[in-house]
Order: structure tokens, then C-alpha cells, then sequence
């Protein structure tokens, strides 16, 4: 009942500083992201200023790797971070203390001391309850596992119903039922029950919470640049489970800007893809913020998400590898959430959140975050758990942003 690790990434460290180049530029997280949501991805950016900045310190390069990467990390989660000490050594370490304060900061500890705790929003409450059902899953699979590995697998079977009790509130919709299903299914058969909770748990421990469009009015000041033809090409190509034996499928519709298909989980299949590919060579997008779409609007807005992908070179020297960010618009609740999206509302994905580079799926460990001067490929991606069966996203722009 376990998995194995991805193997670890080798790479120069030209493509690993890179990826600092545009940090100057990263626009503020949306108004509705929450405090756990900004911590969250404040450590992701230390981990990686850390990553570009230790190697070089110890190679006794203290101004231009150690500093300078640590400084830009600085930059981007806090803009009071600036100081005129020449002592790039004593800098360096006066960041790497920050960091590992924030590194270690835990918001719900915090506030422990208050005996009238707020609310978190809606959006910190979502984030916070996956984080937690992530815990129990983490918890209840060191538990299980061993048991299912000894021959008890009745126990296994039964741990893991406890535990998806615990969670079915804790986790988005679109999983929810999936996990009660299998709940409150009668079957005997405690290894069939065992493997089915634990693929459910496999799905809600990789469930992303995705990025969302925001108001038009919240974007003052943000300059959009659209994707022209010479910039990314007339079309995309498929990529399909089909390189499995899955039979999933797509297609895009230019006049409309739709990616359309439907994805079956028939032969251990579950995804479809489109991928612009630049064939004439890698695009330098260090000038811009991220990547924006305006007017999204996708089909079973409260369950389907989509990835937004990006290759740079080094994803293609690692092979099958990529970043990906999860997207979506979902439903708004109620006028006090901001009533229904307009087309006029964009959703903007950071270039920092490519943080994380893919194999087939698999984090690679120790692999450089996203280069924004090296971009070789973009794509689009309807994958499961959270779509199955026919889908529609579509747009009436995209390009980059700054």
C-alpha cells in the first residue's frame, strides 16, 4: 500500500538561478487568497531561494548566488526587505534567519492565545480543511499500510473507513462523494474496500486548490499582453492517455478558444491534453508576471478544474517532464462573494507558482523551479479526479501579464 519516490534531478546551475529573473515583477496574490494561502506560498519561494542560494554560499560565491537569491526571495514575499549593508555574508544570513522563521511560522498555533479566534474567509477555510484532511490521510495510511503489509488487512480496511469519515466534510465537492461512496459500501471484501479508500486518498492528497478569476476592477494597473500566432503558433498538438491505453480525447476549437473532449477512466486512463509547442526555439516571458486568461468559463464549474502547463529547458532535458497549475472558476455563492464572474474578469497564474517540475505526474526532487527567459512549450490539461466524462473550458483571451 505504499508508493515509491521519484528519483532525484541533476542540473547546471545556469537553468537553477535563472528562475529568480523576473521575481521583481510577481504581481500580489488576488484579495480573496487567504493568510494560510500567502504562508503557503511564501515557503514554497524560500525552498527555492534556498535551493539556487545554499549551493552557492558554499561554494564561497556569497554576493551573486547566496545573497542575490536570497534577496529576490525577500523581494518577492515582502517589499520592506532592502538594506545598503555591503557585508553580503552577514546578509545572507540575516535573510536565511528570516526564512527559517517563516519556514517554521505556523498560523494556527498563532492565534492560539486568543480566546475569541475570527472566522478565517471562505477560501482560508477551504485551504486549511485540505490541509487537515491531508493529516488524517498521512496519519491513517501509517497505520494501515503496516497493518495490510502484516496480513491484516481487515484492520487496513477499517482504519481507512474511519479516517474517510473524519475527512468527507473536510475535502472539496468534487471528492466528497467519490469518498462516501465508498464509505458506505457494504462489500466484504476488506482488500477491495482497503485499495478503494486508498485510491480516493491518493486522489485528495494530490488535489490542488486551484486559482481563480478575479475581478476586472481588482486588476488596475496590470498590463495584458495576448498570445499572438507568432508567438505561440497557429495550433496545438494532442496529447492524449493514449500513450497509456487510455481512451480519452480532445480537440480545440479556434474560432471559440475551447478545449473540448472527454475523459474516460477505461484502461487505467484519465487525461487529455493540448500543447503549443515552440518549435523555433524558446520564448523569453521574463518580462511578464505570469500567464492570464479573460472570460473563463468551463463546464461543472464546481467540480472540474484544469492545469495550465509550461516546459523550459530544462524540462526537456529531464524528458516527459513539465510544470502545472491548477485553475478553474467556480460558482459564486452568494452577491457577498462577488456576485456571478463578468467576462470582463481575468484569471492570473504567477509564474512562481511553477515551482514544482513533473515526470509523469511525480514530483522531481531537487529539480530548479520554472525558468520564465527558456519557456518551450504551453499547454492545457483536463485531467482526472476532477474530470471525468465530457468537459468544456473555454476563453476569450490569454497571454501574458505584468
Amino acid at each position: 500500500m505504499s508508493s515509491s519516490s521519484p528519483a532525484p534531478y541533476s542540473s547546471s546551475s545556469s537553468s537553477s538561478s535563472s528562475s529568480s529573473s523576473s521575481s521583481s515583477k510577481i504581481m500580489p496574490p488576488p484579495p480573496l487568497a487567504s493568510s494560510l494561502e500567502n504562508l503557503d506560498r511564501a515557503k514554497r519561494i524560500i525552498a527555492r531561494a534556498i535551493s539556487i542560494g545554499a549551493p552557492a554560499y558554499n561554494a564561497g560565491d556569497t554576493q551573486r548566488g547566496a545573497h542575490r537569491s536570497t534577496r529576490d526571495a525577500g523581494r518577492e514575499i515582502s517589499r520592506l526587505v532592502e538594506q545598503n549593508n555591503k557585508d553580503y555574508n552577514a546578509r545572507a544570513w540575516a535573510l536565511r534567519k528570516v526564512f527559517d522563521s517563516i519556514a517554521n511560522y505556523d498560523i494556527s498555533s498563532s492565534s492560539s492565545s486568543s480566546s475569541k479566534i475570527m472566522s478565517p474567509p471562505p477560501l482560508a477555510s477551504s485551504l486549511e480543511n485540505l490541509d487537515r484532511a491531508k493529516r488524517i490521510i498521512a496519519r491513517a495510511i501509517s497505520i494501515g499500510a503496516p497493518a495490510y503489509n502484516a496480513g491484516d488487512i481487515q484492520r487496513c480496511a477499517s482504519v481507512y473507513e474511519d479516517a474517510g469519515r473524519e475527512i468527507a466534510e473536510l475535502v472539496p465537492s468534487s471528492l466528497r462523494a467519490r469518498l462516501l461512496a465508498e464509505v458506505e459500501q457494504n462489500n466484504e471484501d476488506y482488500n477491495a474496500r482497503a485499495w478503494a479508500l486508498r485510491d480516493v486518498f491518493d486522489s485528495i492528497a494530490d488535489y490542488d486548490m486551484p486559482f481563480v478569476p478575479r475581478p476586472a476592477t481588482d486588476c488596475e494597473g496590470i498590463d495584458l499582453e495576448p498570445f499572438t500566432t507568432s508567438q505561440i503558433g497557429d495550433g496545438p498538438v494532442g496529447i492524449m492517455d493514449g500513450v497509456m491505453g487510455g481512451i480519452s480525447g480532445g480537440s480545440w476549437a479556434p474560432d471559440t478558444n475551447a478545449f473540448l473532449g472527454r475523459i474516460s477512466l477505461a484502461n487505467n486512463g484519465g487525461f487529455a491534453s493540448l500543447r503549443w509547442r515552440f518549435s523555433d526555439g524558446p520564448r523569453d516571458w521574463s518580462r511578464a508576471s505570469g500567464v492570464y486568461m479573460r472570460g473563463l468559463e468551463h463546464s461543472r464549474p464546481g467540480e472540474h478544474t484544469f492545469r495550465l502547463i509550461l516546459k523550459d529547458r530544462a524540462c526537456e532535458r529531464a524528458g516527459l517532464a513539465n510544470f502545472k497549475a491548477t485553475f478553474a472558476n467556480p460558482p459564486r455563492r452568494s452577491e457577498d462573494d462577488g456576485g456571478p464572474s463578468s467576462p470582463s474578469s481575468l484569471l492570473l497564474i504567477p509564474f512562481s507558482e511553477f515551482d514544482r517540475m513533473e515526470q509523469m505526474g511525480r514530483a522531481v526532487a531537487g529539480s530548479p523551479a520554472l525558468d520564465p527567459r527558456a519557456v518551450t512549450e504551453i499547454g492545457l490539461m483536463a485531467i482526472k479526479p476532477t474530470v471525468v466524462g465530457e468537459f468544456r473550458l473555454e476563453f476569450s483571451e490569454w497571454g501574458l501579464y505584468k
